[in-house]
């Protein structure tokens, strides 16, 4: 993860009000991950429960319909918070990022 990470952290507002140490300290818990192109991270129906931020490239948000074609619902660019779907465990996730 870069160093500025934790000034991406500032610009979300999320984190905007915390201080520079409580930012340092998120960013020391924080775990990079990478994906490839086209992967999934969040697929409708997975019980993770966790959040992305986003520091380089881009994710996209989509559900299939009912006649199996891919609903493109929002591009999703550096800076976002991407929220776990399902944070209220009565409800399913119901589309994929």
């Amino acid at each position: 993860m870069s160093t500025n990470t934790t000034q991406l952290l500032a610009e979300i507002p999320l984190f905007a009000t915390m201080d520079d140490e409580e930012r340092r300290q998120l960013r020391a818990i924080m775990k990079e991950r990478s994906f490839q192109p086209g992967q999934v991270v969040m697929a409708a129906d997975d019980p993770e429960a966790a959040f992305f931020i986003i520091e380089q490239g881009e994710m996209e948000v989509w559900l299939t319909d009912t006649d199996g074609k891919k609903v493109v619902l929002v591009d999703i660019f550096q800076s976002v918070v991407v929220p776990p779907l399902n944070c209220d465990q009565r409800t399913q996730r119901h589309f994929t990022v």
